[in-house]
């Protein structure tokens, strides 16, 4: 039997130094199973004949490749990358046959001239794969997201690529970062995946696993590609449409009913991390912060959107009723007014750290004020039925006291509720 490590040396050895130099350079497969027992078998690819060479001309195996291209290239730059992979591509797969095992080639703008790099996967047990990377779609502190399109022989897809924050400048610091961070990742997405059997809203992952420089495997996964998150959207565009908006607060009440319902918190529920797909779909994603009701924590999150008894000490235990506080500031701030109102600029000589009693005392008092102010603000206003039905609802989320919100079970209630109310409304108007 052949130990993981002695696997992952022996595929180490079939790097030349070109390869080790840059951590994206190469990129490995792992198989879903996790299985190192058996030796590296060279076994042929599923392009190649029994004689040597190619079994088929590119075009043949990958007949979407064109249209693929268009679909997220300019015409030029379309058939720029066409022809580079119709003149490459054998001796890519020539490569990609040399690394053991996992048979897979990154060649990269040094070797291409192109600015995306084109990724040739042939893993003997899926299907032969080619991958552009078509540049980052979102970064933060611990992960990023970038956007590649994968062309198989059957179809072509754009997806989002989630991996851990490959930008750790300290030498030191580096190799243990980088495992912690690959740590948390592992345990979100298996989280994710274990959640997704019971609440079909939540996202789907496929993990992909690729080298470092060392060549240790780390995990990258791969989703569906959204159309934006629900902050850029409105900044571009404005303010949701009430129907819309109760679509949206209807398919994230849903996510944090099955949550709570399974005894987890979201946690960290803001704009930025509603992602929205076309026809108005919403989902979540970052579950980084997701936790166990009733799990004592320290306070982590965005201050604009945590509630205000999570203030009053470094530590908590974690309740639903924190995560119905955000809703209620997230509907305030992009669907009622289209501003924060928890705004909270942060005072001189205080540091971004929870911990320190000052900030919380700080933050506390901001969010108590502008609190009140807020409620009185969606109280005040007028409209029809439903509009006015709808600030009630956001008004009660943003309680100061935690036991008086509604459930996302109420919200649910609530929005099916206004919608039943807008559709009887629209089709008595469609008759005037």
């Amino acid at each position: 039997m052949q130990s993981l490590s002695q696997l992952l040396k022996s595929c180490v050895q079939g790097f030349g130094p070109q390869d080790l130099g840059n951590q994206e350079k190469v990129r490995i497969m792992l198989e879903p199973d996790g299985e190192a027992s058996d030796p590296c078998p060279q076994t042929k690819s599923p392009l190649e004949s029994s004689s040597g060479g190619l079994q088929k001309p590119v075009d043949s195996v990958f007949p979407f490749l064109d249209q693929a291209l268009s679909s997220e290239l300019s015409p030029t730059k379309a058939q720029r990358y066409a022809s580079c992979i119709r003149e490459h591509f054998s001796s890519w797969v020539e490569l990609a046959e040399k690394r053991p095992r996992y048979h897979v080639y990154e060649a990269r703008k040094n070797e291409t001239g192109l600015h995306f790099p084109i990724r040739i996967y042939l893993s003997n047990k899926d299907t032969p794969k080619i991958q552009l990377v078509l540049g980052e779609v979102g970064s933060g502190p611990r992960k990023f997201v970038e956007k590649v399109l994968v062309i198989t022989p059957t179809n072509f897809s754009t997806l989002a690529e989630v991996g851990i924050n490959k930008y750790i400048h300290d030498h030191h610091l580096r190799r243990r970062e980088m495992y912690r961070q690959q740590k948390e990742l592992n345990r979100e997405m298996s989280l994710v995946k274990k959640l997704s059997e019971k609440i079909p809203t939540l996202p789907k992952y496929t993990q992909v696993n690729v080298p470092d420089t060392k060549g240790h495997i780390r995990a990258k996964y791969q989703t569906k590609l959204a159309e934006g998150n629900l902050q850029e959207l409105c900044c571009r565009h404005g303010p949701v449409p009430f129907k819309g908006a109760l679509e949206i607060i209807t398919q994230l009440a849903t996510t944090l009913q099955g949550l709570h319902e399974n005894g987890w918190c979201y946690e960290d529920l803001k704009s930025e991390n509603v992602l929205i797909f076309k026809g108005e779909r919403a989902q979540l994603c970052d579950f980084e912060f997701v936790t166990r009701s009733g799990k004592r924590q320290k306070m982590q999150g965005t201050p604009a959107y945590i509630a205000p008894e999570m203030f009053s000490h470094e530590e908590f235990d974690a309740h639903p009723s924190m995560d119905m506080w955000s809703l209620g500031s997230l509907i305030y701030h992009l669907v009622v007014l289209d501003k924060d109102p928890f705004v909270g600029t942060q005072e001189e000589g205080l540091d971004n750290t929870f911990s320190n009693p000052e900030t919380r005392l700080f933050y506390a008092k901001k969010i108590e004020a502008d609190n009140e102010e807020a409620r009185k603000d969606l109280l005040g206003k007028e409209g029809d039925a439903e509009h006015t039905a709808f600030y009630k609802l956001a008004a009660q989320l943003l309680s100061q006291v935690a036991q008086q919100r509604p459930t996302a079970e109420d919200v649910l209630r609530g929005v099916k509720e206004m919608q039943a109310s807008l559709a009887k409304s629209e089709s008595s108007a469609a008759f005037m």
